[in-house]
């Protein structure tokens, strides 16, 4: 079985403000102009070409309220159904995520869309019990003004309680959906799409995110080969990319109560402080990028190349994935990667985006998989 699929964070519509974006020019900024750039850049994807090339399945990020109609009447006109969620706020014009399905190709056995962080607020870091009584040097800390209490305790407590908080709040939204291919011998596979929150400074929250997608991505597959893609994020080799093609566990713990808590994080890497992360008792097995697979390792130099933000700042890398699953029933077989939708090398030099090709500050991703 040959699967196409393509990943693409479009900029939302309200995100592409010139005051943003100081070195793009203000016509390659316009909501209408970098929309239809945008289709035309997906629809040479929707189009068969050969049996070795089949329409993609398309997963699609930042898609904004304003764009959502239009895009699920262009998506059927070309024969697609257009599953999408908006959970933004109005800053955002209410951006959200979408998977697009080819028609002639799958049945949609089931769609479920979840809330991954919700999750957080049945988990907790392990070292995150409550603090003993306070001693008398630490009352002294506290009582002098401009004093630091040296033994930290407490305060790593509350740093790591409202860590996971922040975590829990976050309301993006994944995408799945259960595939069966057409045909004489048909196959059933997952595909899903998530847009990672982006709180890049906080190392511990990003691992969280991504065990949390993980965990929401393989419980929902349910030993099924799925593919898991998006914008994420997360530069390798952080350690939230090792979450994510390392794999982990979590560590099951309860409170007085008998609910479940949930998890910091722990790594199977060499250089992480366990201090900070919990152990689980159930294992999140491993993704595979399609892109390092392909590149014998190495991942793109970029999936992302901007000059933004307030104030603006400069940034090139690898944000946006193509993931495969690694462990699934026996007889499902086993994810390959044939090829990969080519991207910009540093050493090309690229324009900065957007611009007159590229209609969004992230190119789009892709690979043809083959499930044997």
């Amino acid at each position: 079985m040959i699967v196409r699929v393509v990943s693409y964070n479009l900029l939302s519509k309200s995100l592409a403000r010139a005051s943003y974006y100081p070195r793009c020019s203000k016509s390659d900024l316009n909501a209408s102009t970098r929309l239809a750039r945008a289709k035309e850049k997906l629809e040479s994807y929707t189009k068969f070409i050969s049996e070795a090339c089949p329409p993609a399945v398309i997963a699609l990020q930042e898609v904004s309220l304003s764009w959502a109609g239009d895009l699920t009447i262009w998506f059927k006109q070309r024969g697609y159904t257009f599953i999408c969620s908006n959970y933004g706020t109005g800053f955002s014009d209410f951006m959200g995520v979408a998977l697009a399905i080819p028609d002639d190709l799958y049945l949609i056995d089931k769609v479920s869309i979840v809330r991954p962080c919700a999750r957080a607020k049945r988990w907790t870091f392990a070292n995150a019990v409550e603090p003993a009584p306070l001693s008398w040097l630490s009352w002294i800390y506290r009582l002098i003004p401009g004093t630091k209490d040296i033994t930290n305790a407490p305060a790593r407590h509350h740093e790591r309680k409202n860590a996971l908080e922040a975590v829990s709040r976050r309301h993006n939204r994944m995408i799945l959906a259960t595939l069966k291919t057409k045909g004489e011998d048909p196959q059933n596979f997952c595909v899903a799409t998530y847009h990672m929150p982006c709180v890049y400074w906080d190392e511990r929250a990003m691992v969280c995110h991504a065990a949390l997608s993980m965990d929401a991505a393989e419980r929902y597959a349910d030993s099924m080969p799925y593919i898991y893609m998006g914008d994420f994020n997360i530069c390798p080799p952080t350690p939230g990319y090792r979450m994510l093609t390392r794999g982990g566990a979590f560590a099951s713990c309860e409170d007085e109560e008998g609910n479940p808590f949930v998890p910091g994080v722990v790594l199977n890497m060499e250089d992480n402080d366990n201090d900070d992360f919990i152990e689980f008792a159930r294992n999140i097995s491993p993704l595979q990028s399609a892109y390092a697979s392909f590149g014998h390792g190495d991942e793109p130099d970029m999936t992302n190349h901007t000059y933004s933000g307030d104030p603006p700042q400069y940034f090139t890398g690898c944000i946006d994935y193509v993931f495969t699953s690694t462990t699934h029933e026996k007889d499902a077989g086993q994810w390959s990667v044939r090829n990969v939708v080519p991207l910009p090398k540093n050493s090309d030099n690229p324009k900065i985006c957007p611009n007159a090709s590229e209609s969004s500050d992230h190119f789009l991703i892709g690979a043809t998989l083959q499930l044997s």
